[in-house]
């Protein structure tokens, strides 16, 4: 971080700012005010260089370079910051504005590459693994933050570089005091935490709080094996970065390869699995790919990149898949149906972590309404079983279709959320707003 020059007088917003800046060293400080996200000094430098977005300066003298963006376009400017290898710290205003004082602010969360989750991002997935170097082995934890799926073991160095590769995650968290990392390590984007997280004990209560759970041993973990360390570490990154509680993580699974194949990087690649980038079309993944929604495309990619040894699970999945191509006309009301559904997985995300929009709700409602239908369709086992244990959510769809209008704003800001007739108050409010001006004209008459 740059210090502010001497010659520049400090004034309150300035003080204010430096002070959330020295919190964030390494971050991106987007600073609200009004109705843009500022940047000063440095980060308005590389901002405007990353975004192509012009620089000014916030003084007649032009020692305060500045660069700004408009508060609804967050996420598409974070999105492409992310992707240059930036971190952000949103500074948001959370008190009036004051003529006569200084507006009160806040850090609300910290946007990195493995936690980054943004409206619509059918190509981006928010992956943060967490690795403890041992002796010949690695403790890990990978952590889907857009699905919440945590997983945990300690493997070997070679399974545990087949594993990142096939993860792929946005940061690697290690032990800040480890100062030589191994070669597997190399070319990932690592960012040190405090070895305190790794501690095994330690850990292990939180973890167990976190997840509400009294025994770890349920989930198939030894509270001794330092992957627990590597799961609480990533679980407290989460938290610390989000300023959230981590109820979208429910669940921790064993990381371990005897049920599938260890394919390290150069297998990926030379077999050509999935594409090596976005517009890619040569790879096993753009053959296969006919899935109607964003959950089928992520398990569909794990499959290829994680493939099934274990003969049990393969002949169930093998059955799952004869009976689909049996039922050749169930199969295609499927397949309709599902085109109907949205990524509800990352919406309850979002949703965990105080970083949903409207659009959320919307996916989740469209979703719901789709369950019915998907419902109604006969299968023969193994499939009829895997439709029959959808839960019936009835209820919460009936009172999101009376809450929520037909068409959903992108923005809360933007209004319209809330049909007509659901809520009394804001019926009254709303009112108030479009005849208020009649009103007051007709009181002073």
């Amino acid at each position: 971080m740059s210090k502010i020059p001497s010659d520049i007088k400090i004034t309150p917003w300035l003080e204010q700012y430096n002070t959330f800046k020295e919190q964030y060293p390494d971050a991106l400080l987007l600073f609200r005010m009004g109705d843009f996200y500022e940047m000063f000094f440095d980060d308005a430098r590389k901002a405007s260089q990353t975004l192509n977005i012009a620089l000014t300066a916030r003084d007649p003298e032009k020692k305060i370079p500045m660069a700004g963006i408009p508060h609804h376009a967050l996420n598409s400017y974070v999105s492409r910051l992310i992707r240059a290898g930036y971190r952000a710290a949103i500074c948001e205003q959370i008190g009036e504005a004051n003529p006569k004082g200084l507006v009160e602010r806040r850090v609300v969360r910290v946007i990195t590459p493995g936690t980054f989750l943004p409206d619509d991002a059918a190509r981006e997935s928010a992956h943060l693994a967490s690795v403890w170097p041992l002796k010949g082995r690695a403790a890990m934890a990978l952590l889907s933050v857009d699905t919440g799926r945590l997983e945990a073991g300690t493997l070997s160095e070679r399974d545990a570089s087949a594993m990142l590769s096939a993860f792929s995650p946005g940061e690697i968290l290690c032990p800040s005091n480890i100062k030589n990392l191994p070669e597997y390590l190399s070319g990932w984007n690592i960012q040190r935490s405090s070895p305190e997280n790794f501690k095994i004990d330690n850990a292990a209560g939180r973890l167990k709080s976190a997840l509400k759970t009294q025994r770890l041993s349920g989930f198939g973990i030894d509270e001794k094996d330092p992957c627990v360390g590597c799961a609480w570490a990533a679980l407290e990154y989460l938290s610390a970065t989000q300023f959230s509680s981590l109820d979208n993580v429910l669940t921790l699974s064993p990381l371990v390869l005897r049920d599938c194949m260890s394919l390290d990087s150069s297998a990926q690649n030379n077999l050509e699995l999935i594409p090596e980038t976005a517009g890619d079309s040569v790879s096993l993944f753009t053959c296969l790919n006919r899935n109607r929604t964003p959950m089928g495309r992520r398990t569909l990619k794990n499959w290829l990149l994680r493939p099934l040894m274990d003969i049990q699970a393969i002949t169930r999945r093998q059955g799952a898949i004869g009976v689909f191509v049996e039922a050749v006309g169930e199969c295609s009301r499927l397949l309709d149906s599902l085109a109907g559904t949205r990524d509800i997985e990352r919406s309850l995300s979002r949703f965990s972590l105080n970083n949903c929009s409207p659009l959320d709700l919307g996916a989740i409602r469209d979703t719901l309404r789709i369950i019915p239908e998907i419902r109604s369709i006969e299968f023969v086992e193994p499939v009829k079983g895997i439709i029959d244990s959808l839960p019936d959510l009835s209820d919460l769809s009936k009172y999101l279709e009376g809450a929520l209008n037909d068409t959903i704003p992108r923005n809360l800001s933007d209004g319209g959320l809330i049909r007509a007739g659901f809520s009394n108050e804001i019926d009254t409010w709303r009112d108030i707003y479009a005849k208020g001006d009649e009103w007051l004209k007709g009181y002073i008459e």
